[in-house]
């Protein structure tokens, strides 16, 4: 017997999607920084640090 015959949901595959937040009036008023960017076109996120771009995914929706 495989797993999947044992539980129906073993076989499903887990979806991510990203939202990115627009910032809101006390950030902007702060002069907050955005630390996140996203490319809907790669499905990609990335994480700006100090100048240095990490990017992550793909996703299934960006």
């Amino acid at each position: 017997m495989s797993n999947t015959d044992k539980n129906p949901k073993a076989g499903k595959n887990v979806r991510v999607a990203v939202r990115i937040r627009p910032m809101n009036n006390n950030e902007i008023a702060e002069k907050a920084r955005c630390s996140l960017t996203a490319n809907a076109r790669k499905r990609t996120i990335a994480v700006i640090d100090r100048g240095v771009n990490k990017e992550f995914g793909p996703f299934d929706k960006v």
